[in-house]
């Protein structure tokens, strides 16, 4: 009866490990005193949401543009911290920050959330069945 439990302890667990979250990525980050620029390229394996965001120490203008696979976005001039969010397509995406003005400085990051991959279903059914012939095992050599 032990081992019955213990199995199917172990099934329930291992089904709960499966059901992971979603992890926040950065797939570019730059720091920009102005009057700086900063341009990034990254990769999507799969269409997901991206966003873009800016953390500006003053009301010092600032503009950026993003372009990939069938996406553009240009925000117009920009003066205070902003996040701005976009479903996008797989692929390859440039980014470019600009900031004017003289001496303050900006932090701007995009970032995405990236898939988790869940455990096979067949995981849990195979520990089961071990679990299964275990306690067949013990029971048939407890009678013997």
């Amino acid at each position: 009866m032990k081992t019955l439990l213990a199995s199917s302890a172990i099934v329930a667990a291992m089904s709960v490990a499966s059901m992971a979250s979603a992890a926040t990525v950065t797939a570019f980050g730059a720091s920009i005193t102005a009057p700086g620029t900063a341009f990034g390229e990254f990769t999507l394996a799969a269409p997901t949401t991206i966003t873009i965001t800016s953390d500006v120490s003053s009301t010092t203008p600032y503009v950026f543009a993003a372009s990939g696979p069938g996406f553009t976005a240009t925000s117009p001039f920009l003066f205070d911290d902003s996040s701005y969010t976009y479903s996008v397509a797989a692929g390859s995406y440039f980014v470019n920050f600009a900031m004017f003005g003289v001496g303050t400085t900006g932090d701007f990051s995009v970032t995405y959330e990236a898939a988790t991959v869940p455990l096979p279903a067949a995981a849990p059914l195979l520990l089961a069945a071990l679990g299964g012939l275990g306690f067949a095992a013990r029971r048939k050599k407890k009678a013997a």
